[in-house]
């Protein structure tokens, strides 16, 4: 039995199987994962007001934007704006 206001900390398919009417998931997306199966095992798992934030970078948020919609309501993007860091790049800085 899992204590009310507690923290998780454990894999994502470990976890999520046994876990319902979760109010936050807070979850840091694997890095270049391709396989979105946990998405969905996340909205199975959140309560009817539950909200799910993921932290990704450029390369994979349009992807996960996708399933995302498939299973849920976007509601919003937080973005880490970077200032005064000078990079020399061949893309445009993220600001």
């Amino acid at each position: 039995m899992i204590k009310i206001n507690s923290v998780i900390k454990g894999e994502c398919f470990e976890v999520l199987d046994y876990i319902k009417d979760v109010d936050l998931i807070v979850t840091d997306m694997p890095y270049e994962d391709i396989e979105l199966g946990w998405v969905r095992k996340c909205f199975d798992s959140l309560s009817e007001c539950g909200s799910i934030y993921v932290i990704t970078d450029s390369r994979s948020v349009a992807q996960l934007k996708l399933e995302m919609d498939k299973w849920g309501i976007f509601r919003n993007w937080i973005v880490w704006c970077y200032r005064g860091i000078a990079r020399k790049s061949q893309f445009y800085q993220k600001n």
